[in-house]
C-alpha cells in the first residue's frame, strides 16, 4: 500500500533483508551497539539471544567492513604500546615523549 503512493521502503531487516522500516524490540548491532531493523518475523526467532547466531545482529557498516568483534571486546592501544595496565612506566614514558613532542612544536610554532 505505502509503495503505491511512491513511499518505498528504504530499510531492511538485518536478519532476512526483507523491506522494513521500524524500529522495534530495541534491538541493537552486534559489533558496534547502534540501533538495527528487525522484522517482526525474525524478531521472534531471538537471533541477538540464540548462541551462535549473534553475528546475525549486526548494522549494514559492520557486514560490509566485516566487523565481528564486539567493540567492548576490542583491546585499545597507548601510542601502539600494548598493555592492559594503563599506568605501566612504558606507558608513562611514551605519553610523556608524545606530550614533549607537541609542546616543543607548539613553542616553535609561536616563535
Amino acid at each position: 500500500e505505502s509503495e503505491a503512493n511512491g513511499d518505498q521502503i528504504q530499510g531492511k531487516c538485518c536478519i532476512c533483508k526483507v523491506p522494513w522500516d521500524r524500529y522495534v524490540g530495541k534491538k541493537k548491532c552486534y559489533t558496534c551497539g547502534v540501533p538495527v531493523l528487525m522484522c517482526d518475523s525474525c524478531m521472534s526467532k531471538k537471533p541477538d539471544k540464540t548462541p551462535g547466531m549473534e553475528l546475525s545482529v549486526r548494522c549494514p557498516l559492520c557486514v560490509k567492513e566485516n566487523i565481528t568483534v564486539p567493540a567492548n571486546e576490542v583491546e585499545f592501544t597507548a601510542n601502539g604500546v600494548r598493555n592492559k595496565d594503563s599506568n605501566s612506566s612504558e606507558i608513562k614514558e611514551t605519553n610523556k615523549k608524545y606530550d614533549d613532542e607537541d609542546a616543543k612544536r607548539t613553542k616553535q610554532q609561536q616563535e
